[in-house]
């Protein structure tokens, strides 16, 4: 019953995404014709959601993708959903985490990171996921991975002081094309 419940609440939560990013929705197309209605009404339609180690895509689960792993964590982006991956479904598991790209016509490609203790972040309106590590001539590099072409995007060097928070890097949020770290600041 709690399976259900959750999965239910997990589809509740994913139908409301597209109405919450109407206002947020750029009205230019990025280069390369990604096209940002397409990306919202496939959200509207197609839904995902996990259930133990497996991903089920759109309402009536016509997709499913199994995962080896256990599922840590999703991240929702215009490419489809990234589904962090590892021996344990808790997200401060020490061990290393997999990513894999899910795209909601089933099919799936592994992506070329591996992260352990950050906490990366995405919008879904964009095919990327950001997150930060320790830099060697900088603190700190916030890195932005573009999902879709399964390569790094961008990497930024940045200072500043974390001593909070319990990852090994300073936490990202990504909203549209702006990239917030936290930091002690």
């Amino acid at each position: 019953v709690s399976v259900a419940v959750a999965a239910s609440c997990a589809v509740v939560a994913t139908a409301a995404l597209p109405g919450l990013l109407a206002d947020r929705v750029p009205q230019d197309t990025p280069a390369g014709g990604w096209n940002a209605q397409a990306a919202q009404s496939a959200y509207a339609q197609d839904g995902a959601f996990s259930v133990g180690s497996d991903i089920y895509f759109g309402p009536s689960a016509a997709f499913v993708v199994h995962s080896n792993d256990k599922i840590k964590s999703f991240y929702y982006t215009s490419a489809g959903v990234v589904v962090r991956t590892g021996e344990k479904a808790y997200l401060d598991d020490a061990g290393p985490s997999n990513y894999l790209l899910a795209r909601p016509d089933g099919s799936t490609q592994r992506l070329q990171i591996a992260l352990s203790d950050v906490a990366p972040d995405s919008d879904p309106i964009w095919p990327y996921l950001a997150y930060v590590t320790s830099g060697t001539t900088s603190a700190w590099v916030l890195h932005i991975f573009d999902v879709e072409q399964n390569e790094e995007a961008a990497r930024v060097p940045f200072n500043g002081a974390f001593t909070w928070g319990g990852w090994a890097a300073p936490p990202v949020a990504l909203d549209g094309d702006h990239a917030y770290v936290g930091l002690d600041d």
